[in-house]
């Protein structure tokens, strides 16, 4: 926008110097000097603009890459996870019933010593991608060029968990009633845009796999 302005000055300052030029080639000399310069500066500012610009989009691009790469671990334990969530939620039902504390807490009772902590590092990482493009820190583009489905494929797995912790998070703090604070409506807003419009937490799998415990205790 700045350089389009400055572009625009510029002809009006070569118009107006054309002016002088025919109308009284005596002024004109007068002022060619200062003309001169006017143009150089207004040369090397538009320059300048353009550069800084550029500048900025590469520092974008190699914030957004570095947080992309700042991804947890995927480990065989997160699949046996995923593979977990998906057959509690097929077998609960889950996205047929209210999303309360009642519904949700026996379903976390289910996983075993540190699952859940797996789960919340893989949504506090697209917590944090979320949180960067909307403050204009991350290229929304980019991140959705490399990362594909993970972000659909996360949410599908442990929206479960997330909304656990949500409610623990809104009776803790007295704020259920009000729904004050949601940890991860900005990751859900971002995967419900990715789904086109579709809530996933009332979706029902596409597929339904059986628990895989044994395949991580014989390994």
């Amino acid at each position: 926008m700045i350089s389009r302005v400055l572009i625009l000055l510029l002809f009006v300052l070569l118009g107006f110097a054309l002016g002088l030029l025919f109308s009284d080639l005596l002024e004109w000399e007068k002022f060619i000097g200062a003309i001169a310069i006017s143009v150089s500066a207004l040369c090397a500012t538009v320059i300048a603009t353009a550069n800084i610009k550029q500048s900025r989009k590469h520092e974008t691009i190699k914030r957004t890459m570095d947080a992309i790469n700042n991804k947890p671990q995927q480990s065989k334990e997160l699949g046996v996870l995923r593979n977990r969530m998906n057959s509690i939620i097929c077998k609960s039902e889950l996205w047929d019933k209210p999303l309360t504390h009642e519904h949700l807490a026996p379903v976390i009772a289910k996983l075993k010593l540190g699952e859940s902590i797996l789960a919340r590092e893989w949504l506090m990482y697209l917590k944090n991608l979320a949180i960067g493009v909307d403050a204009g820190l991350y290229d929304k583009e980019l991140i959705e060029q490399h990362l594909g489905y993970l972000p659909l494929n996360v949410w599908r797995d442990f929206w479960p968990i997330a909304k656990h912790q949500e409610i623990q998070l809104a009776i803790a703090n007295d704020t259920f009633h009000s729904c004050a604070y949601k940890e991860y409506e900005v990751v859900e807003n971002w995967v419900t845009k990715l789904a086109n419009g579709t809530d996933i937490t009332r979706q029902k799998p596409a597929k339904e796999y059986n628990e895989i415990d044994h395949l991580l205790e014989a390994s």
